[in-house]
C-alpha cells in the first residue's frame, strides 16, 4: 500500500511492527479529513474559512482513528477529559496526535509556533515530549481562593497522570487550506519549549508519502476555490474555539486561555487561516 516508501529506524522504534502500515494509512486519513472539510466549505458557500477549519479540527481525529483502527498493534484510547479518541501503540507506549502546523505555503514547519500563551491543557499533552519547566503559578492565581486553586490543579494533575501512561507522543504534522489543498504531511517528535511564547522545536521529523489515488482530485478541486485573505502559520489560531487538541477538562478558576478566544491578530486572521 505504501509502494517504495522505506520505513526508517526511527519509525520502527516509535511504532514497532505497525510502522509500515501506519506510514501508508496516516497520509490517507489526513487527505480524507481535508476533503471532508473542503466539501463542507463549498456546501456552506462561505467567504471565510471558518467552516473548513472547524470541520477539519474534528475530522482529523475521527478519520485518523478510523484509518488505523484495524492496523495490528494499534489500539484506540480516550483519556478522561478528552473529546476525541487517540490511536496508541502499546508495544512502544506511543500516542499519535494529528496537528496542522501551517496554512500558507510560504510558511516553514520549522518556524511554526503554537498560539500563545499555551493553555494548561495543551501543555499537559505536549509535555509528554517536553523538557520544559513544570507548570507554575501565575499572577491570575493570586485572585483565586485556596480551595478552588487546589481543586483546579488536582484536575490537571489527573489529566497529566493519564496522558503520561502513553509515555511518548508522536505528532502527525501537516499543512493545508481550501485553495492549496494538503501538503507537508509527516510525523515526528514535537517539544513545547516556551508556553508563554508558543515556541516549539521538532527534534525529529520525517516526511510521509505525498501521492495517493484520491489526492489528485482533492488538490484540483481545492485549486479551483477562491479564498481571500491572509493565512496564518500558527496552529489553528485563526478561529475563536480552539479545541486544545480535544482536551476539555479545565479547572473552574481558570480563565478561558487567550489561545481560545482572541489575540492581537485574531480580527485580521479570523476565517482565513484555517
Amino acid at each position: 500500500m505504501n509502494g517504495a516508501f522505506e520505513v526508517s529506524v526511527w519509525a520502527r522504534e516509535a511504532f514497532g511492527g505497525a510502522a509500515g502500515e501506519l506510514s501508508a494509512r496516516i497520509p490517507e486519513a489526513i487527505r480524507s479529513a481535508h476533503a471532508t472539510a473542503l466539501t463542507a466549505h463549498v456546501a456552506a458557500d462561505m467567504t471565510t474559512n471558518d467552516t473548513y477549519g472547524h470541520t477539519l479540527k474534528v475530522k482529523q481525529y475521527e478519520l485518523l482513528v478510523a484509518q488505523v483502527r484495524e492496523v495490528p498493534g494499534v489500539m484506540i484510547r480516550r483519556p478522561q477529559g478528552m473529546r476525541f479518541d487517540l490511536a496508541v501503540v502499546p508495544e512502544t507506549n506511543v500516542a499519535i496526535l494529528p496537528l496542522r502546523y501551517a496554512t500558507d505555503r510560504k510558511d516553514r514547519r520549522e518556524d511554526s509556533r503554537l498560539a500563545a500563551p499555551v493553555s494548561d491543557l495543551r501543555q499537559s499533552l505536549l509535555g509528554l515530549n517536553s523538557s520544559a519547566a513544570p507548570r507554575q503559578l501565575t499572577i491570575d492565581h493570586a485572585f483565586v481562593d485556596d480551595d478552588a486553586l487546589a481543586s483546579g490543579f488536582e484536575e490537571l494533575e489527573e489529566l497529566d497522570r493519564q496522558l503520561r501512561r502513553f509515555g511518548r507522543l508522536v505528532v502527525i504534522g501537516y499543512a493545508s487550506n481550501p485553495a492549496a489543498g494538503v501538503w507537508g504531511i509527516g510525523w515526528g517528535d514535537l517539544e513545547l519549549k516556551n508556553a508563554a511564547t508558543g515556541e516549539i522545536t521538532w527534534p525529529h521529523w520525517e516526511t510521509l508519502p505525498e501521492i495517493s489515488a484520491g489526492s489528485a482530485a482533492t488538490h484540483s478541486l481545492a485549486a479551483d476555490l477562491s479564498v481571500v485573505g491572509r493565512e496564518t502559520s500558527r496552529f489553528d489560531s485563526s478561529t475563536e474555539d480552539d479545541d486544545d487538541f480535544g482536551l476539555v477538562a479545565r479547572p473552574s478558576w481558570a480563565r478561558v486561555p487567550v489561545s481560545e478566544t482572541t489575540n492581537e491578530n485574531t480580527a485580521a486572521e479570523r476565517g482565513v487561516g484555517e
